[in-house]
C-alpha cells in the first residue's frame, strides 16, 4: 500500500475493504470533526522542493524576501516541468 492509496481511501467513503480499515475510519472521523483539516496527496518531487525551502529558511535569522528564484529550487522546478 502506498501513500496515494491511503489518501484515496480516506477521501472516498466507499473504500473500506482493506487491512487498515479501522485506521482509515479513525482518520475520517478526525477530519469530519475538524472541518478546517484537509488531506491530499503530494508527489515526492513537489514535497522535495518544499523541504529544501524549509531547510534554507533556517539560515536566515529574520524575515527574508527572495526576489529571484534560488538556483537549487530553480533546478528542481525545471526538472519537474520536463
Amino acid at each position: 500500500m502506498d501513500c496515494k492509496s491511503i489518501v484515496d481511501n480516506i477521501i472516498k467513503p466507499s473504500m473500506d475493504d482493506f487491512e487498515f480499515g479501522n485506521i482509515i475510519q479513525d482518520c475520517r472521523s478526525i477530519f469530519s470533526r475538524n472541518p478546517t483539516f484537509s488531506i491530499g496527496f503530494v508527489k515526492r518531487k513537489v514535497n522535495e522542493i518544499a523541504h529544501k525551502l524549509t531547510r534554507m529558511t533556517s539560515f536566515f535569522p529574520s524575515l527574508y524576501s527572495f526576489y529571484h528564484t534560488i538556483l537549487c529550487i530553480e533546478q528542481l522546478l525545471s526538472n519537474e516541468m520536463k
